[in-house]
């Protein structure tokens, strides 16, 4: 029993010592997911400031030029610049003076006398003082183009550097290169279509892709300007992947970012300083469109798990994509490792002193104390057995009080003067003569159970048994010795 106390009381104390570790690990992975979410918030505000600050640029800019549009078809055309723009075969550099952005205005006279394009570009060459004092403004490099629904004409800002956009494209001709280069917003000749894109104002955002005239890697932002109910020109303009891409990685995290389109295209993804390896990154992202898990914030914001991975995700404001934080077990373990390697190396320790204790104590002070006491257990039983089976009385008597604690057959039965032996014993020795723990000897007459008279020599011997003083007596019946 006392074995079983031993091991299981080291047993209920390794669980519990577990159960607490198991605790702080809970307690610690929990806390991964919730600074996960902080991570995500931090990241998706930081996308959220450069895209709504450009998106906010690209509607000002169009409100603008319907403004601009609306004032100058009030004035002459510059009769000048149409002069020029037929010279030149249907293009011409635009810049009012030193203080605004250059730009490079095209335009299919195949089809369209240049005179027709007056208006267009007295437009443009007031649009570009909005543009270039909004590239201060934002201390960012304005790059974009804006051309007329019929595909007619079209104003780079700034000019490409090649200086020829046509063969940048690959296009046969001014107007292959504007249909090239259009943006599908539907059907412009149907007043159901303008009317959705009026009222709604929307800017829509083109996935990233290489601009064929910088050769960066950018997101273009496409609006409608209108006239009326009619739109007169489409602008688009660019932002490149980079200052996106820049927000997603300056980050210290250890997940994945993702943009994601409707269809389920990655169009950027972000790995923080902390992630473990690029390669896991693109397993990671595999894994999350894959699994189709990211349709669940389609709608709005979705907080999911699924097959070891979890995922944070929410469209991104209006630009038709959404934004997928993910993150794996091993993803946490990686970046717990520290802590979590600590908590196993303690509680290996501790259990292993512990169980080193017990083991100790059970080896070297158990078992040799259950050994003596077992040897203990025979002897007294040993002594019981001899006597028990002694030829001569023999009993052991409480000095306290008098009571017998052992005795065998022999010493039993018998009385003096009507008194029990053992009480006249205890008299005996507590009249003696003889001095502190020596030995009595008497010669007493007896009467045994028979009613006999019985001659008894008797030895007291005084002793210890379980913590009490007590007499060892001897009875010797001497009475045929005395006939």
């Amino acid at each position: 029993m006392q074995r079983g106390v031993l091991f299981g009381g080291a047993a209920v104390m390794s669980v519990v010592i577990l159960v607490v570790v198991g605790l702080a690990i809970y307690a610690k992975v929990s806390g991964y997911i919730s600074d996960a979410r902080l991570v995500y918030s931090a990241q998706k505000s930081q996308l959220l400031l450069e895209i709504e600050t450009k998106q906010a640029a690209m509607r000002r800019g169009v409100i603008h030029a319907e403004m601009l549009w609306n004032t100058e078809q009030q004035h002459s055309a510059k009769t000048a610049l149409a002069r020029d723009f037929a010279r030149q075969g249907g293009r011409i550099y635009l810049q009012a003076n030193p203080n605004v952005l250059p730009q490079l205005a095209m335009g299919d006279v195949a089809s369209k006398p240049a005179e027709m394009y007056r208006d267009y570009l007295a437009f443009s060459e007031g649009q570009a003082y909005t543009v270039s004092a909004s590239s201060r403004q934002r201390e960012r490099e304005f790059t974009g183009y804006h051309y007329t629904p019929d595909e007619k004409y079209i104003t780079f800002l700034p000019p490409p550097k090649s200086g020829d956009p046509v063969a940048d494209v690959h296009a046969q001709s001014v107007a292959d290169l504007i249909h090239r280069l259009a943006v599908d917003l539907g059907d412009l000749t149907d007043p159901l279509v303008d009317r959705a894109l009026h009222e709604s104002r929307q800017v829509k955002w083109i996935a990233p892709h290489i601009d064929p005239f910088t050769g960066q890697s950018v997101v273009k932002l496409v609006q409608p300007a209108f006239d009326g109910d009619k739109p007169f020109m489409i602008f688009v303009s660019d932002m490149p992947v980079k200052v996106l891409s820049d927000r997603l990685n300056q980050s210290a995290y250890a997940g994945n970012f993702l943009l994601i389109s409707n269809e389920g295209d990655v169009l950027l993804q972000g790995v923080g300083s902390a992630a473990e390896s690029d390669h896991q990154a693109q397993e990671m992202a595999q894994r999350v469109v894959e699994s189709k898990v990211w349709q669940n914030s389609l709608t709005g914001f979705d907080d999911s798990y699924s097959d070891g991975v979890f995922t944070l995700g929410e469209p991104l404001s209006q630009t038709g994509w959404t934004l997928v934080y993910a993150y794996s077990w091993s993803t946490i373990l990686s970046a717990l490792r520290g802590p979590l390697t600590g908590y196993t190396v303690a509680t290996a320790l501790i259990l292993l002193v512990l169980w080193t204790v017990v083991l100790l104590f059970h080896y070297w002070v158990f078992l040799p104390a259950h050994r003596r006491s077992l040897r203990v257990y025979e002897s007294e039983r040993l002594n019981r057995t001899i006597i028990k089976t002694a030829p001569f009385g023999l009993s052991l008597i409480d000095q306290r009080s008098g009571e017998v604690l052992l005795q065998n057959e022999a010493a039993g039965g018998y009385v003096v003067n009507g008194q029990p032996l053992n009480q006249r014993l205890l008299q005996i020795y507590s009249a003696r003569e003889e001095g502190p723990d020596r030995q009595v000897t008497r010669d007493l007459n007896v009467t045994d159970a028979h009613y006999r008279s019985v001659e008894l020599h008797v030895d007291l011997v005084p002793g210890k048994y379980q913590g009490s003083e007590v007499l060892l007596c001897s009875l010797l019946d001497i009475t045929g010795l005395k006939q």
